[in-house]
């Protein structure tokens, strides 16, 4: 670990914790890093954009968001401490954004464009390895979200989401919770 520059050693230390880096393998990547911060309502990614970043937040709250034709917002997520966060689905597909990610407050993230990773999983065992791991782990969240949306009713869904983002509490607008809920914020 002697090799890891001290300001991404909380990325490293994350994505070890999921599926083990060698010094040799972190080298590979650790050139593309970088330090983004971001102040209460700056976008870190806008539909549209050609190049997806991601990031793992180190400090602060990121919003994931789509707008219709109309301009109307639709919350998909937020971040979580210590958690990756990007358009995914985009970076995967390799087309443009389709959703916004907006800081909720002061934010200061390690940023990384998605191609440099996805040449890492061509290259290295270790970082595809990685990859899968935390495609599966993306999955499970998502898969959770939809059940839950599903099955429970606006008080249940309100209850389990303070459990899953208890961070969140007193930070977050009554909105944009009942947006990410499916639910009208009449019913929170």
């Amino acid at each position: 670990m002697s090799n890891i520059h001290a300001r991404f050693l909380p990325l490293y230390q994350s994505l070890n914790a999921i599926s083990s880096l060698s010094n040799e393998d972190w080298s590979h990547f650790e050139e593309y890093l970088s330090e983004v911060v971001l102040n209460r309502g700056e976008l870190f990614l806008s539909a549209g954009d050609e190049v997806i970043k991601v990031a793992l937040v180190l400090e602060g709250q990121l919003r994931t968001y789509y707008l219709d034709e109309k301009g109307e917002e639709f919350v998909k997520n937020f971040s979580k401490p210590m958690e990756l966060i990007s358009d995914y689905s985009a970076a995967i597909r390799k087309v443009p954004s389709e959703l916004f990610l907006d800081a909720l407050e002061d934010t200061r993230m390690i940023a990384f464009d998605y191609r440099h990773l996805e040449n890492l999983y061509d290259r290295f065992p270790a970082w595809q390895r990685l990859g899968r791991k935390i495609a599966e782990r993306y999955y499970l969240v998502r898969e959770r979200h939809a059940r839950d949306l599903l099955l429970h009713d606006a008080t249940v869904r309100y209850q389990l989401f303070y459990t899953q983002f208890p961070h969140l509490v007193g930070k977050v607008s009554q909105k944009y919770i009942a947006q990410y809920l499916g639910i009208s914020e009449v019913s929170l």
